[in-house]
């Protein structure tokens, strides 16, 4: 927990469940991105056969993909949209 986080749980002793919240939540989203960044980078290496450089660019790219979509510059249902019109696939859960 950070020093602003902190300071706000002094302000408000109600808002102590809410940060608690929003830090496991946050712990989460950021194990499971790690996770799956893994996972695409070991399909992208194993399976594709990208080499060391060409893996150093795809995770930069996914990356920062990733950033923009959490900036709010890039909504992921256009990303959707753009990859079924493009290439005729709807990513679920089971393609």
């Amino acid at each position: 927990m950070n020093r602003q986080q902190r300071r706000e749980i002094t302000k408000n002793p109600e808002g102590v469940f809410t940060a608690f919240v929003r830090a496991e939540r946050n712990r989460v989203i950021s194990s499971v991105v790690h996770q799956y960044s893994v996972v695409m980078a070991f399909v992208a290496h194993d399976k594709l056969e990208l080499d060391t450089e060409q893996l150093v660019y795809f995770l930069k790219e996914v990356i920062e993909l990733h950033d923009s979509i959490n900036r709010g510059y890039v909504k992921i249902e256009d990303l959707e949209n753009a990859l079924q019109e493009e290439t005729g696939i709807k990513v679920d859960r089971e393609i």
